[in-house]
């Protein structure tokens, strides 16, 4: 039933009949699920879309609790990737499907399922180094004390993308924790040098610059850490954590009535939304967003063109 709702354009009925299946057929359901759509000739996306079906209802499902459900729905989905796979499967569709993987494991890690979450993660960047996977898994096994093992994640994606800003901090604070204290400084030295930086990537210059000069602080530099930070300080003016770290500095370096002038004019220093800190302690975006929205505008596409074939070919029509 659900086949040929699909197939008929109605996403959101077979959509309801997978949930529905799902709940009351359960493994059984899903095994049923995988053996049909596997059947179909290798022609039919329908494999990508069921899979694509499964992580949505996956994650609906997981965001009212409903473990059992998005457990059937998550292992029911990663079969069919793994089945889509078989054979010669072009780059494109390879993303996409290490796309729905990374969906289905950011909403594992929503869920406070960290064990899922980690297996799925790993699974997408066997099928793909996709960024957003790669940045994901990273701060999850830096979350957990594992350094080493984001370094190794990190790598790779630096690998494929070794200007990619995100991943260069995070390999730098992960050096830097691993005790290569001399490789960490170069790369959050010229992070924090970049001239031309995108907007939304300035937070990354700026932690680069808090790490490399509490560095210079903990050292017994003081000085050394007011000379580095004065640049980002004419750079960024109005940010208050930069001002603070100056303070810091300062008051190291007992200059009380700079210190103090300093804390005066923070009165008047805008707080932003969320502090550069900030963005970096939380999870890196999924990208599933853009993920589905493509699937999606494919989908409507292939039914709308299904709907129309069907129309030509009925009776009296």
């Amino acid at each position: 039933g659900g086949l040929a709702l699909l197939d008929a354009g109605d996403l959101e009925g077979a959509r309801e009949a997978l949930v529905s299946g799902l709940r009351e057929g359960g493994e059984a359901f899903g095994s049923a699920l995988v053996l049909r759509v596997g059947s179909l000739p290798a022609d039919r996306e329908d494999q990508r879309t069921w899979a694509f079906l499964l992580v949505e209802t996956a994650r609906e499902v997981l965001q009212r609790r409903d473990y059992a459900t998005g457990g059937q729905a998550s292992e029911v989905a990663a079969a069919l990737v793994r089945d889509r796979l078989r054979g010669e499967t072009p780059p494109d569709v390879r993303r996409d499907l290490a796309g729905l993987l990374t969906g289905l494991g950011t909403a594992w890690l929503e869920a406070g399922s960290t064990t899922e979450a980690e297996a799925l993660l790993r699974r997408s960047l066997a099928v793909e180094v996709l960024p957003s996977s790669a940045l994901l898994l990273a701060a999850f096994e830096e979350k957990h004390g594992r350094y080493l093992e984001a370094l190794e994640v990190l790598d790779a994606l630096l690998e494929r993308e070794p200007g990619n800003r995100p991943a260069r901090l995070r390999s730098a604070v992960n050096l830097h924790r691993t005790g290569r204290s001399g490789k960490a400084r170069k790369v959050f030295r010229s992070l924090a040098e970049e001239a031309r930086i995108p907007v939304e990537e300035e937070w990354v210059a700026v932690v680069a610059v808090e790490e490399l000069v509490r560095m210079e602080k903990k050292a017994g530099r003081p000085q050394r850490g007011l000379e580095l930070l004065d640049p980002a300080r004419r750079r960024w003016p109005d940010n208050s954590r930069l001002l603070l770290l100056e303070v810091s500095l300062r008051q190291a370096l007992e200059d009380s009535l700079g210190a103090r002038k300093l804390l005066a004019s923070r009165s008047r220093t805008p707080e932003s939304e969320l502090s550069e800190r900030h963005l970096y302690a939380r999870w890196p975006e999924s990208g599933w967003g853009q993920v589905r929205e493509r699937l999606l505008a494919e989908l409507r596409v292939t039914q709308t063109r299904s709907v129309s074939a069907s129309a030509v070919e009925a009776p009296g029509s």
